[in-house]
């Protein structure tokens, strides 16, 4: 019993000091990978770096949480969701990230130079940028339904069937692209097309139309 125990930890032992252990980067080599930027360049930086990496991580879930309660109805204007991520100085996203990553903060002195506080405050705004933009995603519009259908197939349904599909895509940008707009109306501005009497009306879309 005793000499297989011994074997299988001299075995062990050979075993995690002879295998290779995987490279260490340097301070200053990129992530690599599908990773953007580079390891900090000494430990001060590492720390600072760090810090501000928690306190964006923290942000992105705080400005979530503001157009939750928007879209929840328990922030009722445009004010007040804008209250929530930055304009009140105390409770706001950009007020609790202030107050980790600021110029009077722990890490500020721990940072490199280039990476100061206007820099830090530029990642703030980053991060709010990827969360108002990608609210569309997580709250998508309705697509618009489509003002008239047969224009919109253009003859491209066979025989005995015809259009059903909702708009999806406009192809009405400005002023100066064409635009299947309803009879009486010649042009378009800004996807509406405009020229008839009366008032304006959205383009009927030219694509993405399903047949049945």
């Amino acid at each position: 019993m005793f000499r297989p125990m011994l074997a299988l930890v001299a075995t062990t032992f050979v075993l995690t000091f002879t295998t290779p252990l995987p490279a260490v980067a340097a301070p200053g080599d990129p992530f690599g990978g599908d990773d953007a930027g580079c390891f900090p360049p000494d430990d001060n930086a590492l720390k600072c770096e760090n810090a501000v990496a928690a306190a964006a991580a923290k942000a992105f879930q705080c400005l979530m949480h503001c157009h939750i309660a928007r879209a929840s109805g328990k922030l009722a204007d445009e004010a007040a969701e804008e209250a929530c991520e930055r304009t009140d100085p105390k409770k706001s996203c950009a007020a609790k990230f202030e107050q980790k990553t600021g110029p009077g903060t722990k890490i500020a002195k721990l940072c490199p130079p280039a990476y100061d506080a206007t820099y830090r405050a530029g990642i703030f705004a980053g991060t709010e940028t990827v969360v108002d933009q990608g609210n569309q995603n997580v709250y998508p519009c309705p697509a618009p339904p489509c003002f008239d259908t047969a224009p919109q197939c253009n003859g491209t349904c066979p025989v005995g069937q015809t259009c059903t599909a909702q708009c999806t895509i406009f192809n009405c940008i400005d002023g100066t692209t064409p635009c299947d707009c309803p009879t009486g109306e010649s042009s378009c501005s800004s996807s509406i097309c405009v020229g008839q009497p009366g008032g304006v009306s959205l383009c009927s879309c030219s694509t993405t139309c399903a047949c049945e």
